[in-house]
């Protein structure tokens, strides 16, 4: 695995989140990112602060289920440019989430990625199904940052 190898083959997963908004909206968000070319996995968190309305006490990604197995649900990532894990960790984005459920729900959720040399991705979707109790949208700002590298076998 290299964190500092770049590539134009990422995909993203959603996976967990919280956040609430009553005007002033926040919110903690996680995603799996990955690149074949790479050979590069992590777990991304980001953080934002923005406008909004309503909350989740956390929802969970459901996953793709096939024979035998359940997997997290990627998209692949329309990069702006080519980038390494390490270009994504402490990046500044934007992250614009809605959705609604109890028990299970729908969620739409699209980030935004950039740094000192430009974007690295700009409203990207990454919509999908979770276990959830909640209802919301919003429109944050913070930054991302690498949680934890994981094994491209896992995901």
């Amino acid at each position: 695995m290299s964190a500092t190898a770049n590539a134009s083959d990422w995909e993203v997963a959603g996976y967990m989140d919280a956040g609430l908004g009553a005007g002033i909206a926040g919110g903690y968000w996680t995603f799996v990112f990955r690149s074949t070319v790479a050979d590069y996995c992590a777990l991304f968190g980001f953080a934002g602060f923005g406008l909004g309305f309503g909350g989740s006490g956390g929802s969970i990604s459901m996953p793709e289920f096939r024979p035998g197995e359940a997997r997290l649900s990627f998209t692949r990532i329309d990069c702006s440019r080519i980038f390494s894990g390490n270009d994504l960790d402490g990046a500044f984005g934007r992250l614009t989430a809605a959705g609604a459920g109890a028990g299970s729900g729908i969620g739409l959720c699209s980030i935004t990625a950039l740094n000192m040399n430009g974007p690295l991705f700009n409203s990207q979707d990454v919509n999908g199904w979770s276990f959830t109790a909640g209802a919301s949208a919003m429109t944050t700002m913070g930054n991302w940052a690498r949680i934890t590298e994981l094994s491209m076998s896992a995901t």
